[in-house]
């Protein structure tokens, strides 16, 4: 008798057999191209995060345990960066799609706007927060 494993398809707060409860956030994170390259960001290429709770600390740990690296998360937007414990934050990741970036001791997350397919900003966005960035305390 042999025993058949699926394929993981997202990362959620839950176990892996959780079949309860409604997710309160779904967001997606892209993956890094190369230096210079800029190839749209396919939705078949992006990792679903699943949220049932709205907890900045759970989202940290959920994160950090898909990039195997426990390290405090950061969220970039246009508006600015979301580093610290703001639970209601959480239910605006909803649909929000991402490239992560590992910074100075941070999982940086920055947007990806519908309006840059390619993700341009969004890389943009990391190469500032690197640059501007103080190490964690």
């Amino acid at each position: 008798m042999t025993t058949s494993f699926s394929t993981l398809t997202d990362v959620t707060t839950q176990e892996e057999n959780y079949r309860g409860g409604t997710p309160l956030a779904t967001f997606y994170i892209g993956p890094t191209s190369e230096r210079g390259r800029y190839p749209a960001i396919c939705e078949a290429s992006l990792t679903p995060v699943v949220l049932f709770l709205a907890s900045f600390k759970e989202a940290t740990l959920t994160i950090g345990r898909f990039f195997n690296k426990p390290l405090p998360v950061a969220f970039i937007g246009k508006t600015g960066t979301v580093t610290d414990e703001n639970d209601d934050f959480i239910p605006h990741l909803n649909g929000c799609r991402f490239l992560h970036r590992e910074i100075r001791g941070y999982h940086v997350l920055a947007r990806i706007y519908k309006d840059d397919v390619t993700g341009k900003q969004a890389r943009q966005a990391l190469n500032n927060f690197a640059r501007d960035c103080p190490p964690p305390i």
